[in-house]
Order: C-alpha cells, then structure tokens, then sequence
C-alpha cells in the first residue's frame, strides 16, 4: 500500500463529529459531573464520571482522528484542574480512575493506526520504539516487582505515552500536527499565566487543598513556597510545559512563515506583512509569559535546556545564514549571565515569588554547591542520582520491572526508586536492555527529527525539534500526561516523513480528498 493508499484510506474512515454532535457529548458529560456530585459512595461517583468521560472520548477517537486527538489533549490540559475540583465534591483516592481516561483514549487511537498500517515501513527508530514496548510487558513478569498492581500502572508510565508515537506515524498529518502545536502553546500560555499568579498571588482553595493532602517533597523550593504548578498534575510538568511553550513560540516569531503568500498586489503584500508582524508579536507575548513562569517554577533543569535548545532550533530554522544572528546573540546572552552570576542570591527572599528567581542565581553562583552550605544547588544531587541508576542496570542487568520506578507503585503501597531522569530509571526498571534501547530511541529520534526539519523547514517540524531538545531527560515520563503525548506523538509524524524521505512528500488528510495543500504555497524561511 502506497502513502497515498493510506492517506485516502484514513481520509474516508473520517466521520467527525458536526456542533450538533459535539454539544451533546459535552452535555453527557456535564449531566454525568451532575449526577456524580449528588451520589452518596463518593468513590463511585468519581468512577462513574471517569468512565462516562472515557466512553465519549472514545466514540470521538472512533470518529475522527483529528477531533479524538484534539480532544483528548483538551481533556489532558484540563485534568489536574478537573482532578482537584472532583476532589472537592467527590473522594479523593490514590488510585484515580481519571487517570486511565486518556489511555483508553490512545488505546482507540493505537488500534485505528495498527488498522492503517501503523507497522507498514518500518525504520530503525519504529523497530527501537517496538523493542522497549515488548521490553515492557515483558517486564512485567519480572519477579522484582513490588507489588501485583504495581506491575500493571507501571505501565501508563512506560507503555502509554509511546502509543502516541504510532498514531503521530500512521493517523497525524502535518496540517494535524500544527493545529496540535498551536493548541499547546495557546493553552501552555494560559495556563502559565495561572501558574504566575499561584506564585504571586496565592493559590485557590481547591489547589491549597490539594498541597495539604498530596503534596510532597520536591513541590517545595525552601521549607515553605510552593511551586506554581498551573493546572498540571505536578510542578515538574508545568516547568517542562512552560519550556515547550516557550520554545514553540520562538519557532513562530522567528520561524518559517505560517501564511500562504502568493501574490504580487502590493495591497495583499501589505496585509500579509501586517499579519507577519502581528503572529510575530503574539508568539513574542507567548514566549516571554511561558518564560517568567518557568522562572518562576525554578526547575533550572527545564530552564537550561530551553537556554541550549533555542538557538540549535534557530540554525535548524536558517542554516549557516543563522550565524549571523547566533554570534552576537550567545555572546550577549553570556554577558548577561555573567552579570547574573555576581549578584547575590541573599538579595532576594527565600519566600514567595523571590524564591524561584533566588534559585536561578544561587545556581549561577554555585551549580556543583561547591560550598557545603548551599543547600539550593542539586545539580551534583541529580548528576549523583543519574549515575546511580546506570549503575543499577550493570549491577541487575535483567531489571526491577514496571512498577519499581516513579509514583505508580506507591499508589499500590509499593515502595520504588527514582533518579530523576528517565534513561537511568529505565536501566533501574528494566536493566542493561532497558537502558541501550532508551538511549538508543533518544539518540535516533533526536538525528531524525533534525534530518526531517532540514529536508524540510516547516513550522511543525522545526519545532519538534525544540520539543525533544528542552523534554532531554524526560521523554519516557508518562507522569507528564500532556508532555510525553505530545513528544510521542510528534515523533511519529517525523518518523512517519523520515520512512518516506526518498519519495514524493505524502499528502495530508484534505490533500487526499482534493483539497489544496497550503504548505506548497510557502515561501523559503528567511533569517
């Protein structure tokens, strides 16, 4: 079956939803938040919403894969929000059936693609991406395990969020992937400005009551300021989102042009470059709100790899006319930081919104706490950590199993370890294997990713790029509900143009029913 087999074939199986259909899912939805606020058995009103929501998304995902994707992204960004307000009518239980809707969501999805031929044209980033799916159920054999149910939530971290990577491959095109990318970085926006005001104002009473019964250690920067977490499910997602975002919306003010620009009207000329100026503006906007509320965060991991990302994303964009623009640039953003290492971190307090940027300086100051008495710096405490964790793998090369890293097994009463980074943990989970197949799918996502930009210098596949560079560390954390979908998701498409680079580019859904593509219209990216 030929890319354009496919691409009619997933075109016809498309039946989405009309505002008609649309108005009466939200109204099955909002009747069932209804009757589940009124029910006695608060556990029981929670499992029932749960699972009226994930039956309404899966008739969606059944219909249309861009409205069941759309959709489900929706329903990501809004589930810490929506996990706490339940909280507040209905039983707050460690396991939350309001975590498996979005699986059941990508499960629709997965088997749509499998049917379309989600197998079909293999590369070495599909089979790598294969390998550690089958690593991972097997694991759950594995004896080490901490616990029955343990073994099986290990899953929504490790299996999970790669399903996406076969729906971005087989059902997501590049029309899709934007709309997609324009979602995030509108939401991620909205919901820094939220994460801002936790962090200058104060949180709401639903989220001040989620710390006091769920919060933990490393939501704290000092004793007592609590990190903005917006309406993720944690502060370390909002820092990685916040970074996305952010990285996003330098693709789109200094990017490939998102408009169609055919004409030599001096009057459509005029308007088109007012429209530049304005995306310009607000992808500007974008970038500096989703940057003060990572800094507000103060998750310098996140910040760093924003710092490195932007301008490899900017030689991606331009090529070697980007040097121009770079040399200066690095040289200005060094001076700068230079003069923000002598500040001193005691200028600021160690409460409140001061607290976040005290961090950024302590760690411009002292990133290996060189001095004994800083307490701020982790950076060696990480490196430790990571180190750690390889050394496991070597040490107990078959593995823990799925639920010995993360949060999913203390959910079950299990006791697991972490290291705070994704590739050491899947050494600790599923050992010497586990370890070389993540490093591998890493190394290899990232070389055809930037193959794919560079062929072709699209906004989506530019920004990708970015996405994978600030999510390092990070991609097999399937606690990051919104993030590691989306890094997965995205890396299929690329894999998916990657299979195909020797032919003709494959064409979108609305490409294959007739319409007219509006990418083939696009001028070259210019510095």
């Amino acid at each position: 079956m030929t890319a354009l087999d496919t691409a009619r074939r997933v075109a016809r199986s498309e039946r989405p939803l009309g505002p008609v259909g649309l108005l009466v899912s939200a109204v099955i939805c909002i009747a069932a938040a209804l009757a589940a606020a009124v029910m006695p058995e608060g556990a029981a009103a929670r499992w029932l919403l749960a699972g009226v929501i994930a039956v309404v998304l899966a008739f969606v995902c059944t219909r249309s894969t861009a409205q069941g994707v759309i959709v489900t992204f929706v329903w990501l960004f809004a589930l810490g929000t929506t996990r706490r307000l339940a909280s507040e009518v209905l039983a707050d239980p460690g396991r939350d059936p309001f975590l498996l809707v979005a699986p059941v969501a990508v499960a629709v999805l997965g088997l749509r693609a499998l049917l379309a031929g989600a197998l079909r044209r293999m590369t070495v980033l599909a089979w790598l991406v294969l390998a550690f799916s089958v690593l991972v159920l097997l694991q759950m054999a594995n004896p080490d395990n901490p616990s029955g149910f343990s073994r099986v939530a290990g899953l929504l971290v490790w299996l999970v969020p790669t399903l996406w990577f076969w729906v971005g491959r087989t059902l997501v095109d590049d029309r899709l992937a934007r709309r997609l990318l324009y979602l995030v970085v509108g939401a991620t926006t909205v919901v820094a400005l939220y994460g801002i005001v936790q962090s200058v104002v104060d949180f709401p009473p639903w989220d001040q009551r989620w710390i006091n019964h769920r919060g933990y250690a490393a939501l704290y920067i000092g004793p007592v300021t609590v990190r903005p977490f917006g309406s993720y499910a944690s502060a370390a997602e909002f820092g990685l989102a916040c970074a996305v975002g952010a990285i996003v919306a330098a693709t789109m003010a200094f990017g490939p042009s998102l408009l169609m620009h055919v004409t030599t009207d001096r009057r459509a000329a005029r308007r088109h470059r007012t429209q530049r100026t304005g995306i310009f503006l607000l992808a500007l906007g974008m970038f500096l709100v989703t940057s003060l509320a990572l800094v507000l965060s103060a998750i310098r991991t996140y910040l760093l790899l924003l710092v490195v990302a932007l301008p490899v994303v900017y030689l991606v964009m331009h090529g070697r006319k980007a040097w121009k623009v770079l040399i200066p640039a690095i040289l200005l953003v060094a001076v700068a930081l230079a003069a923000l290492a002598q500040v001193d971190p005691n200028s600021f307090a160690k409460d409140g919104a001061q607290a976040g940027i005290r961090r950024v300086i302590v760690a411009l100051n002292d990133p290996f706490a060189s001095n004994k008495d800083n307490t701020d710096s982790t950076l060696q405490v990480h490196y430790d950590s990571a180190k750690a964790g390889v050394r496991q793998a070597f040490e107990h090369p078959i593995g823990h199993g799925t639920g010995s890293t993360g949060i999913s097994g203390e959910h079950f009463g299990a006791k697991t370890t972490s290291s705070d980074f994704d590739i050491s943990d899947a050494g600790i989970a599923f050992g010497v294997l586990g370890l070389f197949l993540a490093v591998a799918i890493v190394v290899v996502g990232l070389w055809s990713s930037i193959r794919v930009a560079l062929s072709r210098r699209t906004f989506e596949r530019v920004a990708l790029v970015g996405v994978l560079l600030v999510s390092i560390g990070a991609w097999f954390q399937g606690a990051h509900y919104v993030m590691a979908a989306l890094l997965w998701l995205l890396l299929g498409r690329a894999d998916a143009a990657f299979a195909k680079r020797h032919d003709v580019e494959p064409a979108d859904d609305d490409a294959a029913v007739g319409a007219v593509r509006i990418d083939a219209t696009l001028p070259p990216a210019r510095p």
